[in-house]
């Protein structure tokens, strides 16, 4: 019960208002009346939340049972990490096959320097499966709306930059992988490509991200 739970419709063309307006107690649904990309619209659910812990849910993946009551935990056992990352189920839709992809054998805190490298050099959880402590966010701008596809990793080097986080080796959320991801889709149209020099552009200014 105390929980936000924010609706970013980014201009869709489908009955997403609608739905929303069945749940009008649960769910706080805003429309944008342009289509601002994935970044944009995350970057607007960023300056209208208020809680303690920030969790962003894309429309194709899903969070399992006990989701946040983990993620709570994590972040109060562990108050000088930024940001707490689960193992996910991968779930493709093609074949249906669902599997574990862990990022860790066992719950383990890791200090700034030991997330800072092993990000850097693997990224290795997924979006659903990662919470961010809010009180990190403060004083940073929201994600790059100029970035199709990699704007939540270059978000989380510098919201995360100095701070540690939290594994957790469970399963708490779910990624779909299907052919109309934003994954996909880049690799398409040649996104990636203009995300990679985007970001190189960015990591070269001074103190951005190391």
């Amino acid at each position: 019960t105390d929980i936000q739970v924010l609706l970013i419709d980014d201009a869709s063309t489908d009955n997403t208002a609608e739905i929303a307006r069945c749940h009008p107690n649960l769910v706080h649904y805003v429309r944008n009346e342009r289509n601002l990309g994935a970044g944009g619209a995350w970057k607007r659910g960023i300056e209208l939340a208020t809680g303690k812990y920030l969790v962003k849910l894309d429309a194709d993946d899903q969070l399992l049972p006990g989701h946040l009551d983990a993620v709570e935990k994590a972040f109060e056992a562990n108050p000088g990490a930024a940001m707490v990352v689960s193992s996910v189920l991968l779930k493709n839709e093609n074949s249906g096959e669902t599997r574990e992809e862990i990022v860790s054998c066992e719950d383990k805190a890791l200090g700034a320097e030991e997330f800072r490298q092993k990000f850097m050099s693997d990224f290795f959880f997924r979006m659903p499966g990662c919470a961010l402590r809010m009180t990190n966010l403060a004083g940073h701008e929201g994600p790059d709306d100029r970035l199709f596809q990699i704007h939540d990793w270059e978000y989380f080097l510098r919201v995360t930059k100095g701070h540690g986080a939290v594994m957790l080796s469970a399963p708490t959320a779910v990624y779909r992988e299907h052919d109309s991801s934003v994954s996909a889709t880049a690799r398409n149209e040649e996104r990636l490509l203009k995300d990679v020099k985007r970001w190189i552009d960015l990591a070269g200014r001074p103190g951005v991200h190391r």
